[in-house]
């Protein structure tokens, strides 16, 4: 058998609030932290087919900066 279980073969994924990414990034000098929402298309076929993603997000867009050098 090639994997030994599902878990091996996907690994280990954890789920971190925004206010834990915030904080990290925020720990690791990063500032002008933006959130983007994630979207699909507007054609129904692809709002259909993207909807249970969407009401449960796995992935996260954001934007920030880190401070200028000194």
């Amino acid at each position: 058998m090639l994997f030994p279980s599902l878990s091996a073969l996907l690994g280990r994924f954890f789920y971190w609030s925004r206010s834990t990414h915030e904080q990290a990034l925020a720990e690791a000098g990063f500032g002008d932290i933006h959130w983007h929402p994630l979207e699909c298309s507007p054609e129904p076929e692809h709002v259909e087919f993207w909807r249970d993603y969407l009401g449960n997000q796995r992935s996260i867009a954001l934007c920030c900066r880190e401070p200028p050098l000194a």
